[in-house]
């Protein structure tokens, strides 16, 4: 049995840049209503007259070029190298249109490249299980359904879907190294092989996610179905790799938490989970390996903040409270010395928000819980 990956467009601001999605659409004036719009590019797979009007995509000023530009659509927007490199494996049926990528002055030449979903429905409706929401009745959570056609006639009544599990036929994966389950399921699936291609040739702008929740063989049923049992929300459970295969995202189970790393291996952000959930609760790491800022989440009404310096050291501590405002009661610099004249009670008062290294930062001002005025202040 092929192993296979869950594959998606990069979300690591290092890898590609401030904006997410990277492409902020087409070149002014596009008609993105007209038939031919590239948006209505699913048109192809039941209308072969159908052809995309095609004109620069805008690239924004703050996102990196990479191989994968993540963009709002039914179709993979890659590299002329990656379009080189996949056409030696095994896809689906397809279509390919060259492109252009527009970023200030440069382009960019690049392939639109998508696949035909339709044709790979290989989904065993009696064993999967979707959760489905609705307007006017109670979700329909972990529901199983007989049939691909009393699943999508209940689809019609929904506006939102998840997948919980998502079971295979047997022996009906093909063997594709890229492919997508089904049209309701927005994950695409990559072969080991492929990869580590991509890994090798250095394709940017994806990230690969392990412990997807989709059953390929029974040997992997059980251990899925007691993850499950065990969180609510199967992402908490998931690894996922940078492009270049170092480890990106990691559950650890002894801990209780999710922690997070740069591309250069360094933890970068742990969320906290309570009784196997996410709450909101999370720590973020400076480069050093100090907690730079912690989001404590205590019960509904209350969440604390806390903010360090890269040596460590607080430089406050502030409490939100549905009922009782914000509060403050110390600030401090760099070497722990306390600020007198800083603090918050019932929402009024003031702190200072030092920069990392301590040197500069803002006064921030608040009245009736509401900031009211912000100085920059210099402070060596």
């Amino acid at each position: 049995m092929k192993d296979f990956l869950n594959f998606t467009n990069s979300t690591e601001i290092s890898e590609t840049g401030g904006n997410y999605p990277q492409v902020e659409g087409l070149t002014k004036g596009y008609d993105f209503d007209a038939r031919s719009s590239i948006l209505n590019i699913t048109e192809l797979e039941t209308d072969k007259s159908y052809s995309p009007a095609i004109k620069d995509f805008l690239l924004s000023k703050s996102s990196k070029l990479t191989d994968f530009l993540s963009f709002n659509s039914d179709f993979f927007l890659i590299s002329e190298k990656t379009a080189r490199l996949v056409r030696k494996f095994k896809l689906p049926p397809n279509k390919q249109f060259n492109c252009t990528v527009k970023q200030g002055d440069k382009k960019y030449s690049y392939v639109v490249l998508f696949f035909f979903r339709d044709k790979y429905d290989y989904t065993d409706y009696k064993k999967s299980r979707f959760t489905l929401r609705y307007f006017q009745k109670e979700e329909n959570s972990a529901a199983i359904f007989n049939s691909k056609e009393i699943f999508e006639k209940e689809l019609k009544q929904a506006y939102q879907r998840f997948t919980d599990i998502i079971y295979c036929e047997p022996g009906s994966i093909p063997a594709f190294d890229i492919f997508k389950v089904n049209k309701y399921q927005q994950d695409y699936f990559i072969s080991d092989r492929l990869k580590k291609e991509f890994i090798e040739n250095n394709i940017t702008g994806i990230d690969y996610l392990e412990n997807v929740d989709t059953v390929f063989s029974p040997d992997s049923e059980k251990i899925i179905l007691k993850r499950h049992k065990l969180y609510k929300d199967y992402f908490l459970n998931r690894t996922s790799f940078f492009s270049n295969g170092t480890l990106c995202r990691k559950f650890n189970p002894k801990a209780g938490i999710i922690e997070e790393f740069t591309r250069a291996g360094k933890k970068g952000r742990e969320l906290i989970l309570q009784n196997g959930e996410f709450k909101g609760s999370e720590r973020i790491y400076f480069a050093n390996g100090n907690i730079k800022f912690e989001k404590l989440v205590k019960n509904k009404v209350e969440v604390v903040y806390r903010y360090y310096f890269n040596n460590g050291i607080l430089n406050y501590e502030m409490s939100v409270h549905g009922k009782n405002g914000i509060a403050c009661d110390s600030v401090f610099e760099i070497d722990g010395k306390e600020l007198k004249g800083y603090g918050l009670k019932n929402g009024n008062g003031r702190i200072l928000h030092f920069n990392p290294g301590g040197k500069g930062g803002r006064e921030i001002v608040f009245k009736n819980h509401q900031v009211v005025k912000e100085n920059k202040v210099d402070r060596q």
